[in-house]
């Protein structure tokens, strides 16, 4: 009796592993569910005031401009080189929305005006915009500007800003340069 009871034990586990271990082809087939990405900027970076400004890395006569280069994950980094903004700044953040293809990225020195001196140098800003949609055409407007209190306005200073429109192509090997726009220029 012991013995039917143990060999009975060991067929049923046996059974269960077996069962335990078994999947349909339909579920090993099926692809997993990927939601969707919503539309963001991430991984914002700034090099800090550099000493010198960066040389173009194809003849241009900017000193001023933006790097787009597609990132394997289908997004869009962005490299603003040589922005120029107060050397005692320190304090930056970048904000971006896309509403069907229009795409609008406002680049921020948010360092507090009190901290400004009287120079300005050069920095490089980065972030990858995504997810973007391969073939699409996209207008996107960079603004960059320095964030200002009512007291300032009040006083009379302003700062500088720049809107550069850009309109390109999404692939997965786009990597193209923008020179910045500044007020009154023409485009080329």
């Amino acid at each position: 009796m012991m013995k039917t009871k143990s060999l009975f034990g060991l067929t049923m586990l046996f059974l269960l592993a077996l069962l335990a271990g078994c999947s349909s082809d339909n579920e090993k087939n099926e692809e997993p569910i990927v939601e969707p990405r919503e539309f963001a900027l991430t991984n914002f970076t700034n090099t800090g005031c550099k000493s010198t400004m960066s040389a173009p890395r194809r003849s241009m006569e900017y000193n001023e401009y933006f790097e787009l280069k597609a990132t394997k994950d289908g997004g869009l980094y962005v490299k603003h080189v040589n922005a120029t903004f107060n050397c005692v700044s320190h304090k930056f953040k970048a904000e971006a929305s896309l509403e069907g293809q229009t795409l609008k990225v406002t680049e921020l020195d948010a360092t507090h005006a009190e901290y400004m001196a009287t120079c300005e140098c050069p920095f490089d800003l980065g972030y990858i915009l995504g997810p973007m949609k391969e073939g699409a055409t996209y207008d996107m407007t960079i603004t960059t500007t320095t964030e200002t209190t009512p007291e300032l306005e009040a006083m009379g200073v302003r700062f500088d800003k720049t809107e550069t429109p850009i309109t390109f192509t999404y692939s997965l090997d786009f990597d193209d340069v923008f020179p910045v726009r500044y007020e009154g220029e023409t485009e080329i």
